[in-house]
């Protein structure tokens, strides 16, 4: 049986109602942190709980996970994302893939779906409705079993669009060290394999390291666009350029209308341009990723 750590009991926000909604958790649960978040018109509860022993070795949780309480009867989306910024805030502290929610509203669990729906990475809810906790008391078996439905509802195999974050993104941490070691070193590096085994989620964690770690700028770009792979070789690369400054943020400080009198190829135009963008980039360097390659390569 879990225990609601003193600390939580002496927060402000702390009543007998509260206690009631979260007496259910203590089955397998401690409830080691309360806070309130307060922002505009949301307003809201939030709890740190500690599994208990048969919650860590049913389904390997080695962190506390996040538990949200929402005391109005409509969510909007950016509940979620209020959610996800608390979650990243305590990356250390809380499990970063599961979050439990308590709502008034006993329609969540449909709510939640839409959502998962629009973003395939997001993070796994473990939905309850206020009515659920107070009135059918879950024991420990019970809490499992609906923990159990929702965490295996979903199939992490199912995701076929490239994993643009952290957390989903698994296995290959000691390839994309690699990656940033050759960028380091200004070398030109290559990523080739059969569709559909998780290039361009590579190509984007690169991107994430890169740009957490400010080791430089790093501009993504697609090949695969018509625009690009159909237009004469000097053309592409103006297209190019202009998206290097587009996602580097310095449209507005250099300009990108050739002058004819100064520069006779486009291949010089940009390779100036270039120049001056490395003067602005953290670390004076620059990465250049061109996914789908093969359709310029003809």
């Amino acid at each position: 049986m879990g225990i609601i750590f003193n600390a939580v009991k002496e927060d402000y926000y702390f009543s007998e109602d509260v206690e009631n909604l979260l007496k259910p958790l203590l089955n397998s649960f401690d409830v080691t942190y309360m806070n309130r978040y307060d922002l505009g018109k949301s307003t809201w509860l939030y709890f740190f709980l500690k599994p208990e022993r048969h919650m860590k070795d049913s389904f390997g949780f080695d962190r506390e996970l996040l538990c949200a309480f929402f005391d109005y009867t409509e969510l909007h989306s950016r509940n979620f994302e209020q959610i996800n910024d608390i979650l990243l805030k305590n990356r250390v502290r809380l499990d970063q893939m599961v979050c439990i929610f308590i709502s008034k509203v006993d329609t969540a669990d449909e709510t939640i779906k839409e959502f998962s729906l629009q973003d395939p990475e997001r993070i796994c809810f473990i939905p309850f409705s206020e009515n659920f906790l107070l009135k059918k008391k879950p024991d420990a078996v019970e809490l499992r079993n609906h923990f159990q439905e929702h965490l295996f509802k979903r199939d992490l195999f199912a995701i076929e669009s490239p994993i643009r974050t952290e957390r989903y993104f698994f296995g290959r941490e000691d390839l994309v060290i690699q990656f940033i070691d050759r960028i380091k070193n200004g070398q030109n590096t290559g990523i080739f394999g059969l569709r559909k085994i998780g290039k361009t989620s590579l190509i984007y964690a690169i991107k994430r390291n890169i740009d957490s770690k400010k080791l430089g700028n790093f501009v993504y770009y697609d090949c695969s666009n018509p625009g690009f792979y159909k237009s004469q070789w000097e053309d592409c690369l103006i297209i190019l350029l202009k998206e290097i400054l587009k996602q580097t943020n310095l449209f507005d400080k250099i300009d990108v209308n050739i002058d004819d009198s100064i520069h006779k190829s486009k291949s010089q135009f940009f390779y100036d341009r270039i120049m001056e963008i490395l003067e602005y980039v953290p670390e004076n360097r620059l990465t250049i990723g061109l996914d789908e390659i093969e359709w310029i390569s003809f």
